[in-house]
């Protein structure tokens, strides 16, 4: 394939990635403020999975095919019936949902990332300490966030006389507000006795969503170290969809317009937006 007559669309797709939110706020003219540069995605559905649109203010079955990819915004959910499980990322940062489990995006902008375990279990991989910084998890028990970069899981069980909230440090530092720090390898059960958060220590059990958790972070790791060795980044690492980018293509430097993704395997006559739906969202358009 003569990939050539190919870059200048695919500068055009990789530049829309990254900015083609803050263009299209821009042309629509809607919003008062500038939208925010973060957004999440949609990246693995196995099983029944349901959106919560927080603009629609309604709940819908994801769709594996049409739903894959699709942008996350704030006030949005994630819910996975038995058997399912999910992947969104924001950025660098990944959430993992094992079955039976709600997650809402309750905050995210450029400054904060809020996220609200509803009930069941988050596995969440936090890439950096910058990241770290930015980032909440809330329950109906709780307020916690990660000291640094890390691998952090959170469960919370609805039982009816003592709803409780489960958390564990794989890798890093969690710190509960008005609560304990939890240190890597340690498991917490937390509920409140009123106004006051009690504790005890959790033993860790292992499960099938731990060990998913798992096979992908190491998978993850591996493409952060190829990353690294990249040298100077072809796009910001906080950018959604990077790994994406890197997983099923390369970087070659043109020239004349830079740095330039090529996917690696297409088929005759491929071109950027051929595949694929537009949708709007807002704050972006």
């Amino acid at each position: 394939m003569d990939t050539t007559r190919f870059l200048p669309a695919l500068r055009r797709l990789l530049l829309g990635l990254h900015t083609g939110a803050a263009a299209a706020a821009q042309a629509a003219g809607a919003a008062d403020a500038d939208p925010p540069g973060r957004v999440g995605r949609l990246a693995v559905l196995d099983g029944p999975v349901s959106l919560f649109d927080g603009q629609q203010r309604d709940w819908r079955a994801a769709d594996p095919d049409a739903d894959r990819n699709r942008p996350l915004t704030e006030g949005d959910r994630l819910a996975t019936g038995p058997r399912g499980r999910a992947e969104a990322r924001i950025g660098s940062t990944v959430l993992r949902l094992g079955e039976r489990s709600e997650v809402e995006l309750q905050r995210l902008d450029d400054e904060r990332l809020v996220l609200r375990v509803h009930r069941g279990s988050l596995a969440l991989r936090v890439a950096t300490a910058e990241v770290a910084e930015e980032l909440e998890l809330v329950t109906g028990e709780l307020r916690a966030a990660p000291a640094r970069a890390g691998l952090y899981r959170v469960d919370r069980r609805l039982d009816g006389e003592r709803d409780r909230t489960l958390v564990q440090t794989w890798r890093g530092l969690l710190r509960v507000d008005g609560g304990p720090a939890v240190a890597a390898g340690e498991r917490l059960v937390l509920w409140r006795e009123g106004a006051r958060l009690r504790q005890e220590a959790a033993s860790t059990e292992p499960d099938e969503f731990a060990d998913w958790v798992a096979r992908e972070d190491r998978r993850d790791t591996r493409l952060d170290e190829a990353w690294a060795q990249a040298g100077e980044p072809r796009v910001p690492r906080e950018m959604t969809g990077a790994e994406e980018l890197a997983r099923h293509g390369r970087w070659d430097r043109h020239p004349e317009h830079g740095w330039v993704w090529l996917p690696t395997d297409v088929a005759p006559g491929w071109a950027p937006y051929r595949e694929g739906r537009w949708v709007w969202l807002r704050p972006w358009g």
